[in-house]
């Protein structure tokens, strides 16, 4: 069996000062940081020879142990001795060895036995597929059984950490019998990078940022360790345990001219809760939602405003926030960082995003601020027939007359920077106005009061229900009431206090008011999603004399009739909300609206005498006015 050590063999493609290519060993690299770039094509393994490296250091002791000591090594990146982590490295070359017979490095050496029983024809993944396609990962996930080319080992070992970093999986075609309960399952390690932060220069100025402070060291394990039966949640105990995590039992065969022949996986791990402060989490940062971000999140390869967003406002003990943390107290200055990610499910690769972030977005608190506001923009413009040429909003954060600008002037660039797609004057106008409303500064308080009370500094003579129906109105025609409509209707389907429109509508009403108040808005809602037109002036039980067919209509169309029998028959307002439900929706899909006026007030006053109106107004062909009711 051949050996191939990470810490002794040249792998690492790097060039020096001057410009010139070299491809070195793990220990080389360590030795001469300070005067060599990496020099890996693919941003993939780009970001997994950093991390790496970075556990190497960790491993060798030159993790600082306060945010002091940090600060001042990224201040004097070049005065750190890295090449003790080099002469650490040399001493257990073992350890790093692709074919070491007990404890290959990242690998299973119990797959050994396996691999030779041949019991398993068809039950492999071969990593040389990936490889031959160009892909970036070793899971190409395709059950093959043909011999392909062989694989140089230092290609085979960037795929492998690269594999290690990221670890998309997916559902394995063999039994628990082959490789053990849980093989066949696979997922993201929580411990692995979503979206990974480079600084850029030197090796020495990467690790100087790269390698933060820690309470907690953990244990190195470059090997295989079992995680576990499939109910059993085994956590990462310190940064080096979850930085050699191992997410995927994997075995690779080196032939007798050395290369990789063969690749074999026994993929399955249980995934641990993710949780900010944890070991391994430090390139790991939350979207607004509190979602673990990857790099989905991006629109474009040149997306920087989510990034630029969470540099400012990353969690505790992430690197954006101890990078800035570290630069304010020594005032050295951030270098750009390279944002390098990976978007994928659990069975195939979604996208891969490289985005580098300029120093002046950085260091500069303003642009927190603009890319709140474009994330917020893009939003709301999502659903209009507009286009902004610059998706990243790249241009607009780098200005500074943007930054520096107030919500107003910045909703007045942006709208500049797009342009209308639409054809015809009539649609362009409506396109104008709703990208006017979808940029504007957003009201500090959406939800005020819909009602004027007795300890309002103005009582109005207007019914709740008159009052209730312009708020409605209100509501439909912004951009802040969709969501709220959408409550409404959720809240047509379950009812609950829970909801959130609840204290929005309800808010300053009394007790015996709230219910009906939310029925209407909930049918409001509901009319909403099927009728451009929100306005009407006819009593709900008078617009049901021309629900029907054919020749039967109101009170001669039988399953109308029963619903109003039913209407009738009912004390309790909110049981009447699942009829007057749908005979909204009826209306709304005949071009019909109720008066939603009267359908409040009747609704606040469910009483015996109400009723009998609505029967009369049902059942009678007398004109409006002679039945007591305005029409």
């Amino acid at each position: 069996m051949t050996s191939f050590s990470l810490a002794t063999r040249p792998w690492i493609d790097v060039r020096d000062l001057s410009g010139e290519r070299h491809i070195l060993s793990g220990a080389a690299v360590l030795d001469r940081a300070d005067h060599l770039v990496l020099d890996i094509a693919d941003p993939l393994q780009h970001a997994a020879v950093v991390r790496f490296l970075v556990t190497v250091a960790i491993a060798a002791g030159l993790a600082p142990a306060l945010a002091d000591e940090y600060a001042l090594r990224c201040a004097q990146a070049g005065a750190v001795d890295w090449g003790k982590a080099a002469v650490w490295l040399e001493e257990r070359a073992d350890d790093y060895d692709l074919f070491h017979s007990e404890r290959p490095l990242f690998q299973d050496a119990s797959l050994r036995e396996l691999a030779r029983s041949c019991t398993l024809p068809a039950h492999y993944l071969d990593h040389t597929s990936a490889a031959a396609m160009g892909r970036p990962l070793l899971g190409d996930h395709r059950h093959l059984n043909a011999l392909l080319a062989p694989l140089a080992p230092a290609k085979a070992a960037l795929l492998l950490l690269t594999q290690q970093m990221w670890a998309v999986g997916g559902r394995m075609r063999c039994s628990d019998a082959d490789y053990g309960p849980g093989s066949n399952y696979a997922s993201h390690a929580t411990a692995t990078g979503a979206l990974v932060w480079v600084p850029h220069g030197t090796l020495a100025t990467v690790l100087s940022w790269r390698t933060v402070p820690l309470t907690d060291l953990g244990m190195a394990n470059w090997t295989y360790r079992p995680r576990g039966q499939v109910k059993e949640r085994l956590m990462p105990f310190g940064e080096l345990d979850a930085l050699t995590w191992l997410p995927r039992r994997t075995l690779l065969c080196a032939g007798p001219d050395g290369q990789v022949a063969r690749a074999y996986f026994a993929q399955g791990w249980h995934r641990a809760p993710f949780a900010v402060g944890q070991p391994g989490v430090v390139d790991l940062v939350s979207s607004s939602t509190g979602k673990r971000q990857s790099a989905d999140c991006l629109d474009s390869p040149d997306d920087l405003v989510p990034l630029v967003e969470r540099w400012w406002n990353a969690p505790e003990g992430s690197l954006p926030q101890l990078m800035r943390q570290a630069s304010q107290q020594k005032g050295c200055p951030v270098p750009p960082v390279r944002v390098i990610g990976l978007a994928a499910d659990r069975k195939k690769l979604l996208n891969m995003r490289d985005v580098t972030i300029p120093a002046g977005l950085l260091t500069d608190p303003a642009a927190a601020e603009a890319a709140a506001f474009l994330d917020q923009a893009r939003r709301r413009t999502r659903k209009l027939p507009v286009h902004l040429p610059d998706l990243s909003g790249s241009g607009l954060l780098c200005d500074p007359a943007f930054r520096g600008a107030d919500e107003a002037a910045r909703a007045r660039l942006t709208a500049r920077a797009f342009r209308i797609t639409t054809s015809g004057a009539a649609a362009t106008a409506l396109t104008r106005a709703q990208l006017h409303r979808a940029l504007a500064p957003a009201q500090k308080d959406h939800h005020v009061s819909l009602f004027v009370t007795a300890d309002s500094t103005a009582p109005s003579e207007q019914s709740t229900g008159s009052q209730l129906e312009k708020r409605l109105h209100g509501i439909r025609h912004s951009d802040h009431g969709r969501a709220l409509l959408g409550d409404l209707r959720r809240w047509a389907a379950a009812p609950t206090p829970a909801n959130a429109a609840v204290e929005v509508i309800t808010r300053n009403l009394p007790a015996g008011h709230r219910d009906p108040a939310m029925i209407t808005a909930a049918l409001y809602a509901i009319h909403s999603q099927h009728q451009a037109s929100p306005y009407g002036r006819t009593p709900l039980p008078r617009l049901m004399r021309a629900f029907g067919s054919g020749t039967a209509f109101g009170p001669r169309h039988q399953p109308t009739d029963t619903q109003m029998r039913y209407l009738l028959a009912t004390a309790r307002p909110r049981l009447l909300l699942p009829t007057l439900a749908n005979l909204v929706r009826y209306a709304a899909s005949h071009n019909m609206t109720p008066s939603w006026t009267a359908l409040t007030d009747d609704l606040t006053l469910w009483s015996p005498a109400i009723r009998e109106k609505w029967a009369a107004l049902f059942y009678t062909s007398q004109p409006l006015n002679e039945i007591g009711t305005p029409a």
